[in-house]
């Protein structure tokens, strides 16, 4: 620690070599110590050992501007004037936001709305037979799920229903009506069904080792609209072996005009063994 007024006077060789050492000793401190140093100048800086705190003196030399904490123990620093939150939701700063931009950028809209907002995230751990998600339809306009490696116990598709009271969900005959495109290979089929519920991968999927599961997302529009009937898209990509993919690129719509809160996987058969799903939710502008 060490600080100094910066000004070498006239004095005999061996008091003007300590006087110099003095002044870069400061400088290469920050002029750090217990309190400010009595000599200032505009945009100095300071380390102050007390709190921990680096500190810039301002322009007009007349007051201290906090920088940042520094954590000696962790060693680690965090700035100074950072703000996490707002009033306005379409400022708030949202740590879950700060995820690699890989996970976000496949649901940037070409059309500005509010901000994305991560609602919650599910690791799928023991054998659930269903993985369900809520949400508040009022807030959103469109709520999206992101799946990971999505692996089942037995061969076996994946389903989806919807709930519109955020409860249970819509499995009578002919609830929703489907149509997907899939894709292995070379050949591709296009199929369009009345359903109990909406398949998102076209073909059984593989439980064994190596089949890595299913990927993909699923979009909801407009789920507060209770107007018109909900319309969802999805995109999966997985296995029925090891070495075989198939990709499934589909639309569906529930057939009667309701509001969507909530939303169920599904495996045919079985259950589900791992994964982890995402859901985001891009807030009404």
């Amino acid at each position: 620690m060490s600080q100094n007024d910066y000004v070498i006077a006239n004095q005999t060789t061996p008091l003007f070599r300590s006087d110099l050492n003095l002044a870069l000793q400061a400088l290469a401190s920050n002029s750090s110590g217990l309190t400010a140093p009595t000599t200032t100048y505009a945009n100095m800086m300071w380390y102050d050992t007390t709190a921990n705190i680096l500190k810039m003196r301002n322009e007009a030399d007349s007051a201290w501007i906090n920088i940042g904490t520094l954590d000696q123990g962790a060693n680690t620093f965090t700035p100074a004037g950072v703000i996490g939150t707002s009033s306005n939701v379409d400022f708030t700063v949202d740590p879950t936001l700060l995820a690699p931009r890989s996970s976000i950028k496949s649901f940037v809209d070409a059309t500005p709305k509010g901000p994305l907002k991560r609602l919650s995230q599910t690791i799928i751990t023991g054998s659930p037979s269903t993985v369900d998600f809520f949400f508040d339809e009022t807030l959103y306009d469109k709520v999206v799920f992101d799946l990971a490696n999505i692996e089942l116990s037995a061969l076996s598709s994946i389903y989806i229903y919807l709930s519109d009271n955020g409860s249970t969900f819509v499995s009578t005959t002919n609830a929703y009506g489907t149509q997907y495109a899939l894709s292995q290979g070379a050949s591709v089929t296009s199929n369009g069904f009345l359903f109990t519920s909406i398949i998102i991968t076209g073909a059984t999927q593989s439980n064994v080792a190596g089949a890595d599961g299913t990927s993909g997302k699923i979009e909801i529009f407009n789920p507060g609209n209770g107007s018109v009937r909900t319309n969802l898209t999805f995109e999966t990509i997985s296995h029925s072996s090891a070495t075989v993919m198939f990709s499934t690129v589909g639309g569906a719509s529930r057939r009667l005009s309701t509001v969507t809160r909530g939303l169920r996987l599904q495996p045919t058969t079985g259950t589900f063994t791992s994964g982890v799903v995402t859901m985001y939710g891009v807030l009404k502008a």
